[in-house]
């Protein structure tokens, strides 16, 4: 049993602990193409060295903390994991030989802190801290761009305040309400004579607002124990306000995959064809009006066509590198084979990475994504429908070698070497714990 003054300092570090657990997820998502980093007086105070520099600085404090606060024991397989990680990029840096530095401080060093941050905590219930706080943080975002985008920009009772923002090599006009929600005027779309404003939040595009809300989607469908419908509400009608493909895509899916699962349970299985049809004819839907409807924006290289012209320089470039790739966000390569350069958007992110670092970078991904399957044991629903969200935003968006991917590949990872690292019963058990000190917090 601790004193009464060590259990005063191990609340505080715990509480430091949690604090600094929550900065480390919102710096991740402010590198997930947030206004903030375009936007004056950020943009000219290099907001994004100083967003790694924050994060460097929390996983390395983070990291004290731990061995602090738990009882470090590497197991073999943990030692091993990394090991193999570290001769990979090592190997990988001398293979490929370009943009190496780079590659090291925003990919290698990342990773390895998280990995061995995640290690180290390899006792508490790691996933789900993580995940439910990544939730409540998101809620806490859309709650707000809800409150912004109705009474500001559909009612208009709330003023806004004009901005620019740095894009496209030039400064373009916006708008704020506080610096907490934004609206890029580029993104607005004309619909039957009515200009729809998407809510982007504090994103620049309203695609850029669907991966994180899809992903908090996925934590309350698949997540929680207990399903909080006003939780689920607040995220789907902000995925709807986004008016954005991937985000009614990633909602069909989730809730397509969530009644699926449950058909049993509430005693409706015998819809399970219905659903499985029904989807099966959106999605048909969908194809059909892309090739007969918007063909017109298709071949006249509208945004699906760009994206296209990204799948194809990007697999091109990987022909030519196929072990190694042709080095880390080596542009200039996938530039040759892009048919119309000037619409270039690198979009094709799982290609990127054939591109970029070859089948071994590839196969050093999808490794990585086995672990979410091996701290799901109880619950393979959970990490099958993770690891199908994770893929296919991959594989619309240019995310391969953001701090958000980078997280989930060092979380798998060691969730991979580290068994224990696991579901509801370890959270149970770990509350119960809580080291023993009375008012202390896991979650």
């Amino acid at each position: 049993m601790y004193t009464s003054s060590e259990s005063n300092n191990i609340k505080l570090f715990i509480h430091i602990r949690d604090f600094l657990e929550i900065f480390m997820l919102i710096i991740i998502m402010l590198r997930m193409s947030s206004m903030y980093l375009v936007i004056n007086p950020f943009y000219d105070s290099q907001i994004n060295e100083l967003c790694y520099n924050w994060l460097v600085n929390i996983l390395g404090s983070l990291i004290v903390l731990s061995i602090i606060l738990e009882k470090i024991k590497c197991s073999l397989l943990q030692i091993v994991v990394a090991g193999i990680s570290y001769i990979y990029f090592f190997d990988y840096s001398n293979m490929v030989n370009y943009n190496t530095s780079e590659f090291n401080k925003e990919f290698v060093k990342i990773f390895f802190l998280m990995f061995f941050y995640f290690v180290i905590n390899n006792k508490r219930p790691m996933f789900e801290i993580v995940w439910k706080r990544y939730s409540t943080i998101v809620l806490v975002m859309a709650s707000v761009s809800l409150f912004f985008y109705f009474f500001g920009e559909i009612v208009h009772v709330i003023p806004h305040m004009d901005l620019k923002y740095y894009n496209y090599n030039s400064w373009l006009p916006g708008s704020n309400y506080f610096y907490l929600y934004f609206v890029n005027y580029s993104q607005n779309r004309p619909f039957l004579g009515i200009n729809v404003v998407r809510n982007i939040g504090m994103f620049m595009e309203a695609p850029g607002f669907a991966l994180p809300l899809s992903f908090a989607l996925w934590w309350e469908l698949f997540g929680c124990e207990n399903i909080k419908k006003h939780r689920v509400s607040v995220i789907v009608i902000t995925m709807l306000t986004t008016f954005s493909m991937k985000a009614y895509l990633m909602l069909v899916l989730l809730v397509f995959l969530y009644f699926w699962k449950n058909c049993k349970q509430m005693g409706w299985e015998y819809f399970r064809e219905i659903i499985g049809y029904t989807f099966i004819g959106i999605v048909a839907l969908l194809v059909l009006y892309i090739v007969f409807i918007d063909h017109k924006v298709f071949f006249k290289m509208g945004s699906i066509a760009w994206r296209m012209q990204d799948t194809i320089a990007a697999f091109l470039t990987w022909l030519d590198y196929p072990i190694w790739g042709c080095g880390y966000s080596n542009q200039k390569e996938m530039f040759a084979h892009f048919l119309d350069p000037a619409h270039a958007g690198y979009t094709a992110g799982l290609f990127n990475v054939m591109a970029y670092g070859g089948v071994l970078m590839l196969g050093f991904y999808l490794i990585s994504l086995l672990g979410y399957f091996n701290v799901s044991k109880n619950n393979k629903w959970r990490a099958f429908v993770f690891v199908v969200m994770f893929v296919t935003f991959l594989f619309m968006t240019s995310m391969q070698f953001r701090y958000f991917t980078i997280f989930i590949l060092a979380e798998g990872l060691a969730m991979l070497a580290s068994p224990y690292m696991s579901d509801n019963k370890k959270t149970t058990k770990y509350k119960r714990l809580k080291y023993k000190v009375k008012g202390s917090v896991c979650i």
